[in-house]
């Protein structure tokens, strides 16, 4: 049951606790003082004078201290696994230590005393922030990661900052940093203990978490990681020279340096496992600006560049992994080299970018997909422009600047059916397919179309999808060439212009010359290839029939009338 105390000044305490106590008086300490809570509740409201003492809070109940605890060299020990919060403006000098399993909850910004004191955070042991709270100067050790992996510096709600500097102490354990909503800020430096070994940095959450100090490791690599949905931004000038992983959510940056020289991402070298994408979001917010840095997507995941405005150049390429790469934001994401990804890559928006030997060969692509708008895959400067390859397949509802070659396929459209533009010659090489989805007489909503600004070459097979059954003489302008430039060759199973085949389980007449610039389309009269439905064989005879029958019907009543 729980009960109310009220405890007097004392020159010692070392009480052992239950239940609910709230003690509104003011505590003057003798001694050095253990607070022990098996359970329940203690409510500290009155202050706490500590005379240069220790206090430490040990046992599984929580402690809330409410008013000011004022001592001029005390230190606060939470040995315990209860939670110990602290929300009044305390004026205490010594450290504040954390030990494995306790944990301390700030909501004031002067909670852990003056900056003159540090905070040391064993591993196993977290400090909370929250409240919209701005800590000062104070120096924070981490030796882990927290409870359950849950962070040792934590920011549970409300946007709160941290400007002291941050010292990571642990060689064989991850420090971690998490933000579970809200955003945390911190201003300081973040360093390494001065010792030749390598430390772990990983910030997680699904919340936000900007870093405007530095990122420092002068005497062994840091390894940084971004996991956990939320928004990290790193703004400081990052000295560190381990490897950056994105496990999750967005990484966001301003600056990508060449390997080895200080930035957002640190001073690594530019060798492909510095930089790995394990999911997650690289967001780039910088001006135009260019890295040799490769990079690695790990086996199964998708790397995703979000380039906000300008244009950020990669010289450096992906390596051979099945990973996937897209391409989002409305910059330009430009590619000099060969990457070797064999996942798929998409454009959803803005540009993605291939220059000089620059090369998507190992992957299929998709130009702009559900939601996408503008997105253009730009491959005119590109030596030898921008081949499909064999086996893959070139998709999507939106833009490719190149002169293309198809080995592979073609398929406008994502899940349904869409219109896919290549401004540039285009030439579908024997072998290769032009896959089209026909669900209505509608192009691009109802019809999928490959609109071509350039010269267009055609050797490959022409496949087909119905979804739907067409009214006779509708017509399918599935390819579309412009006004000027010419259509040479035949799908190799539509060859002959003016017959009749059968695509999809449907008969289709075809015309190679048909017109879809005209203010009504037709079948003739210009460079585009079109289909048009016509009757099954065994329709169109039921139809010759009933009209030779007819015709004798007519005759029969005529030669009545003779009569």
């Amino acid at each position: 049951m729980a009960t109310s105390s009220h405890f007097p000044a004392a020159t010692s305490c070392a009480p052992r606790l239950s239940g609910t106590t709230t003690i509104n008086s003011a505590l003057e300490l003798g001694n050095s003082a253990i607070w022990s809570l098996s359970g329940g509740l203690l409510q500290i409201s009155g202050g706490v004078a500590g005379n240069n003492r220790d206090i430490t809070i040990s046992g599984s109940g929580a402690v809330t201290i409410n008013s000011i605890i004022a001592t001029a060299s005390g230190k606060i020990n939470a040995t315990g696994t209860g939670l110990l919060t602290l929300t009044g403006s305390n004026t205490y000098t010594d450290t504040t230590k954390i030990s494995a399993g306790s944990v301390i909850n700030i909501q004031n910004s002067n909670a852990l005393g003056t900056t003159a004191g540090i905070t040391d955070i064993d591993n196993g042991g977290a400090l909370q922030l929250q409240g919209n709270i701005s800590v000062g100067t104070e120096d924070l050790t981490l030796f882990g990661s927290g409870i359950s992996n849950t962070g040792a510096l934590r920011n549970i709600s409300g946007n709160n900052s941290w400007a002291g500097k941050i010292t990571l102490d642990n060689a064989t354990a991850i420090h971690r940093i998490n933000s579970d909503s809200g955003t945390l800020t911190l201003n300081g430096v973040i360093t390494e203990a001065g010792k030749a070994d390598n430390k772990d940095l990983t910030f997680g959450g699904a919340g936000n978490i900007t870093v405007n100090g530095a990122i420092a490791a002068s005497n062994g690599d840091m390894i940084l990681s971004k996991e956990g949905t939320g928004l990290l931004v790193l703004n400081g000038v990052n000295t560190f020279r381990g490897s950056v992983t994105i496990t999750d959510g967005i990484l966001s940056v301003a600056t990508i340096g060449n390997g080895g020289a200080s930035g957002n991402l640190g001073r690594a070298t530019n060798i492909a496992s510095n930089l790995i994408f394990d999911g997650g979001t690289l967001r780039y917010t910088g001006a135009t600006a260019s890295s040799d840095r490769n990079f690695t997507i790990n086996a199964g995941k998708t790397a995703v560049f979000d380039i906000t405005t300008n244009n950020l150049t990669f010289s450096g390429v992906s390596s051979a992994t099945s990973g996937g790469l897209t391409k989002m934001g409305a910059g330009t994401l430009t590619f000099g080299g060969a990457n070797l990804h064999t996942g798929t890559t998409t454009v959803k928006a803005g540009t993605l970018k291939l220059t000089g030997s620059g090369n998507l060969a190992s992957t299929n692509i998709i130009v702009g997909d559900a939601g996408s708008s503008g997105a253009i895959l730009d491959a005119t400067t590109k030596t030898g422009g921008m081949i499909i390859g064999n086996g893959k397949t070139l998709s999507g509802i939106g833009t490719i600047n190149a002169t293309t070659t198809i080995q592979g396929t073609i398929s406008p459209g994502n899940s349904g059916p869409g219109v896919l533009t290549n401004v540039g010659n285009i030439d579908l090489q024997s072998g290769s397919i032009a896959e089209f989805q026909l669900n209505g007489a509608t192009a691009g909503t109802l019809y999928d179309q490959l609109k071509v600004t350039g010269s267009a070459t055609l050797s490959g097979a022409l496949s087909i999808s119905m979804g739907y059954t067409p009214a006779i003489n509708t017509l399918y302008f599935v390819f579309v060439n412009d006004g000027t430039d010419a259509l040479t060759g035949t799908f190799s199973n539509a060859a002959v212009n003016g017959s009749v085949y059968t695509l999809g389980g449907q008969q289709f007449k075809v015309s190679y010359f048909g017109n879809f610039e005209a203010g009504i389309p037709s079948f003739t009269g210009g460079n585009d290839f079109v289909l048009m439905a016509v009757p099954e064989p065994s329709v169109g005879l039921s139809l010759l029939g009933a009209t030779v029958l007819l015709v004798r019907r007519r005759r029969t009543d005529l030669f009545r009338n003779d009569a």
